[in-house]
């Protein structure tokens, strides 16, 4: 419980719980091979949290590993895989709108928003998947 309060009252998630975000967001999307070939990738999830801000779009999942990692390239493949996907489907939903993503971890109440180019590699390593494994 203090952990939660602890991001609820910290000024560097104001996006999250301001006036343009949103919680528990289903996300239902069936979103085409960007090559042309092969199968989509069919995404059915709930982000924890979605925020607009001045930058774009903001999807952020919270987690409770303990300890968290201390850097983004200590994140486990699964959570990045989750997060590009959810990215990929909000590219479509909010075409134009840049679109990151960051975990809350809620050991230590830390924001860490994940590069642009990991979530890059992260989308290829999803395309790659043998279909029905994403």
């Amino acid at each position: 419980m203090s952990e939660a309060l602890k991001v609820l009252n910290d000024a560097k998630f104001a996006a999250l719980f301001g006036p343009k975000s949103q919680a528990e967001v289903s996300l239902v999307a069936e979103i085409p091979n960007p090559d042309g070939k092969g199968p989509p990738v069919r995404l059915n999830g709930q982000i924890d949290r979605l925020a607009e801000t001045e930058q774009g779009i903001l999807v952020v999942d919270y987690k409770t590993n303990r300890p968290p990692p201390l850097k983004a390239d200590g994140v486990a493949e699964a959570y990045l895989l989750q997060l590009a996907a959810y990215r990929m489907a909000l590219r479509l939903i909010y075409p134009g709108k840049s679109v990151s993503a960051a975990i809350v971890w809620t050991d230590g109440a830390r924001l860490m928003e994940i590069p642009g180019r990991m979530l890059d590699g992260a989308e290829k390593r999803l395309w790659a998947l043998p279909q029905g494994k994403g």
